[in-house]
């Protein structure tokens, strides 16, 4: 799945001096750019960088490089770093978890054969579908038929069944309810639930279930 969330920030420093090279979509793209400017800095072609780097202390790894003053063109010690961004509606240093979440589209069918799509987040390791955005209201005599997202992957988008949690809960007794949640999270499903998470649900069933028994 394609995570157009993250963005890649090339950061330089020159003596210490900071800069910016630029913000990319992909880390390839980031990589590049980084490289391209490593090799203008120590005056040697990109097609020979590979042989050049064997045979001094420069180095190009995938997220930094580093020149020594050494080695460089203006006799300067010049660095390199790549930075993963969360770019969606803010702009932070991507942390481990970021690059589960991926953005997507929230499709709701209506019996009436209106179709709403919205953006949203989708966490696919917790199946999690959030941050919903609006596209249109209900009419009073219809009502949703299904829901689903749409996840970009590659060049190709693949459409999901979403499931309500809150629907779940309350057209099903307690007991099914929990038989339905737990298949839910078994089969690793993509969910929605506003009042919380599908295990909140899930441990909030058994409470019930354990309450009427006692």
């Amino acid at each position: 799945m394609e995570n157009t969330r993250i963005k890649y920030l090339v950061m330089t420093s020159i003596e210490e001096e900071l800069d910016t090279l630029g913000v990319y979509d992909s880390k390839e793209e980031a990589f590049n750019a980084m490289q391209s400017d490593f090799c203008k800095a120590v005056g040697v072609d990109e097609k020979n960088i590979d042989e050049w780097l064997d045979e001094t202390d420069a180095a190009i790894c995938p997220m930094d490089a580093r020149a020594l003053d050494c080695t460089t063109e203006d006799g300067q010690n010049h660095d390199w770093r790549i930075v993963p961004l969360v770019c969606d509606g803010e702009c932070r240093v991507a942390e481990e978890h970021d690059y589960l979440v991926v953005s997507g589209i929230y499709n709701t069918e209506c019996d009436s054969g209106a179709v709403f799509s919205s953006p949203c987040r989708v966490d696919t390791s917790t199946g999690e579908v959030s941050h919903i955005g609006m596209a249109g209201q209900l009419a009073d005599d219809d009502s949703v038929r299904c829901t689903s997202v749409t996840i970009a992957d590659g060049e190709e988008s693949k459409e999901y069944a979403v499931c309500d949690v809150q629907e779940i809960l309350d057209e099903n007794s307690t007991e099914e309810a929990l038989e339905t949640l737990e298949a839910v999270l078994k089969a690793k499903a993509f969910w929605v639930y506003k009042a919380g998470s599908l295990t909140d649900a899930i441990e909030e069933c058994k409470k019930q279930l354990a309450s009427e028994v006692q």
